[in-house]
């Protein structure tokens, strides 16, 4: 994803986290680094949300084939080849038991999915 398009994303980001209007944001794009997402993290953090990663996988072949960009096959191994580990202080979510093959036709290996929640009053995640 271009600077440009990333840095708008964030813009808009922290006006929503500033608007207050949603207690619960997610971030669906392309977080291949750390630094494509840390900004997000402390910018929701700041703001009093609890931040959760959740990171999709799957074979090149069922990407590329999902894939809505076009990426080819090749471009897909790259980018997870040169794959970022979160830090280990940003908590993470397992959601495989909420992936099925048959109801989720876009997911990439190369996905990471960022869930952003305002504790107000009890909280119940899923």
């Amino acid at each position: 994803m271009e600077d440009t398009y990333r840095n708008s994303m964030l813009k808009t980001f922290r006006k929503t986290l500033d608007d207050g209007f949603f207690p619960f944001i997610i971030i669906d794009a392309i977080n291949d680094r750390v630094k494509y997402f840390d900004q997000f993290w402390s910018a929701a953090k700041t703001k009093g949300f609890e931040v959760y990663l959740a990171e999709i996988s799957a074979d090149y072949q069922t990407c590329a084939k999902r894939n809505a960009h076009g990426r080819k096959i090749k471009d897909i191994q790259k980018m997870s080849s040169n794959w970022e580990s979160s830090p280990r202080h940003m908590m993470r979510l397992d959601v495989r038991s909420l992936l099925q093959d048959a109801a989720i036709e876009e997911v990439c290996s190369v996905e990471t999915y960022i869930f952003f929640h305002r504790y107000v009053g009890l909280m119940v995640f899923y």
